[in-house]
């Protein structure tokens, strides 16, 4: 009796034991399959993300220019006008022009900055992720 309950003991802490493992066996797959849908999602949301800002930087260049351009009028307007009025006309420097094509580049440049920071981001994940399902 006592060797009949020790192998009923036995074969039941082993059939749990296998039960278990069948258990994980099966979740893993899911799991990963879930992350890794998870993760599409937020990379799709992130790229949604930056294509908003991207349009925001574009109208905020298309205004500044716009802008740019009326305060350049507003500006041969007087000189114009100081010409016409006091005889004593001043030669512009179109040093302005310069300033704008700079800020442009620089916005283009720190866009282009955050573009390929997020892209080292997500390949430092996804070799993380390959790393992990090599182990």
């Amino acid at each position: 009796l006592a060797y009949q309950m020790q192998n009923q003991e036995i074969n039941q802490h082993y059939g749990l034991n296998r039960f278990h493992r069948q258990m994980v066996r099966e979740d893993i797959p899911v799991a990963k399959f879930v992350q890794s849908e998870e993760e599409l999602q937020q990379q799709e949301e992130r790229m949604r993300q930056l294509e908003i800002l991207n349009a925001q930087a574009e109208e905020d260049a298309r205004v500044a220019k716009k802008i740019s351009r009326q305060m350049k009028q507003e500006v041969r307007k007087h000189d114009d006008y100081e010409v016409r009025n006091h005889g004593d006309y001043e030669v512009r420097n179109h040093g302005d022009d310069y300033e704008i094509v700079d800020d442009e580049e620089l916005a283009r440049q720190l866009q282009e900055r955050e573009k390929k920071k997020y892209e080292k981001h997500l390949e430092r994940k996804k070799e993380r992720k390959l790393k992990k399902e090599r182990q």
